[in-house]
């Protein structure tokens, strides 16, 4: 895939994309230093050259493209469970496919064979969810216990299985392993 002009401009880490700038400490909810793409900082610029105020666009995080395989990554230090926050990550996950599609001039179709959407959330903040989420594990014995981690979504995000390759739901640790091994587009 040809990478836009405006995605070589914004290249940053995941530790750097994944920087909760909402609390006063520096919050990374990854340390990799793994090449990427700012995905919010191609939105911004994106959003003024349609004249649009780019407060109130959304966008995810990071993308990480490697050879044909891409991942829209969004990294949520909060609770994730909370209604409104489901909204806005909901929101992220469609206005970031349209931006992403409108630069690289790619459709729907493309996105279910290639683009994989990680969402990252804090285990510590999210117990509740975590709770839930390894119950269903448990019900699974070795090799289904691994398949069932990557089907486990945060409720109302099966639907967004239709638009992706893959969609995963999971915390900062886990993402930790997939990224130290290599497993993201796995």
């Amino acid at each position: 895939m040809r990478v836009p002009e405006l995605f070589e401009k914004h290249h940053s880490t995941l530790k750097k994309t994944s920087l909760d700038d909402s609390t006063t400490e520096k919050i990374y909810m990854s340390e990799s230093e793994q090449e990427v793409i700012d995905f919010d900082a191609v939105k911004d610029e994106y959003k003024k050259k349609y004249c649009c105020n780019t407060g109130d666009a959304r966008s995810c995080d990071a993308l990480l493209i490697d050879n044909e395989n891409i991942a829209l990554i969004e990294f949520k230090n909060g609770k994730i469970t909370d209604s409104k926050e489901k909204e806005k990550i909901r929101s992220k996950i469609g206005e970031s496919l349209l931006i992403f599609n409108d630069l690289t001039n790619k459709n729907l179709s493309f996105d279910r064979g290639y683009v994989h959407f990680i969402l990252v959330y804090n285990k510590q903040k999210n117990e509740r969810f975590e709770k839930d989420r390894n119950n269903s594990l448990n019900k699974f014995n070795g090799i289904l216990a691994s398949k069932a981690a990557d089907s486990y979504l945060l409720e109302g995000f099966k639907h967004y299985q239709f638009m992706f390759k893959t969609v995963r739901t999971i915390n900062e640790e886990e993402f930790k392993d997939l990224v130290d091994n290599g497993w993201i587009f796995c």
